[in-house]
């Protein structure tokens, strides 16, 4: 494994890490800001969800001119489900962050795992180690004396993860395929004259 692919996957690891280390101090965080910032304190998971995404759109459209339209329907396809999501899981204003915290998860992972492997494969790593954390903070959750386990929040987590999935898939485009051939001196084989 190359020194970027390890620093890559030590990221992700440090990332969910964080995620878990901070389930005991959450709800008093949530507390403060609502003190000190009132009731839009309430839509930071939103906005976080929000500015994510803006950023991600923002580069894609940049860097892949000839696919602009392609994001832009991907962008609108997302948003769609985004909003449906919200609509319809979220009922206390912090479950918003779950959908920034594995949204990001998803895209994070995805980057490090396509190296090499068929869109299938990324896809199916990826949802079995979003997941995986996902339940794991539940779980760890039941086991802190003020947080409890819900089975709606493991739910937000398995859609938050589901949903960054399928806007990296959409927006980023699918992974790179490995060569079949080696290099040789610095030339691709594939793409030598016959």
């Amino acid at each position: 494994m190359s020194r970027r692919r390890f620093l890559g996957w030590t990221g992700i690891f440090l990332y969910v890490l964080t995620i878990y280390a901070t389930l005991p101090c959450a709800p008093a965080i949530q507390k403060l800001l609502v003190q000190k910032l009132g009731e839009p304190a309430g839509m930071l998971g939103g906005i976080l969800t929000v500015l994510l995404g803006l950023t991600a759109l923002i580069y894609y459209f940049v860097k892949k001119r000839g696919a602009r339209l392609r994001i832009l329907i991907s962008t609108c396809i997302v948003t769609t489900l985004y909003i449906l999501a919200f609509y319809y899981l979220v009922v206390f204003p912090p479950e918003q962050f779950h959908f920034a915290e594995y949204g990001l998860l998803s895209w994070l992972l995805f980057f490090m795992a396509r190296k090499g492997r068929s869109l299938k494969k990324t896809v199916l790593l990826v949802l079995a180690l979003g997941l995986a954390a996902g339940m794991m903070d539940e779980i760890i959750q039941h086991f802190l004396p003020q947080r409890h386990f819900e089975w709606r929040d493991m739910l937000i987590n398995i859609v938050a993860t589901l949903l960054g999935l399928i806007s990296v898939v959409l927006i980023a485009g699918s992974p790179e395929p490995a060569s079949p051939l080696p290099k040789a001196r610095g030339y691709d084989l594939t793409d030598m004259p016959s």
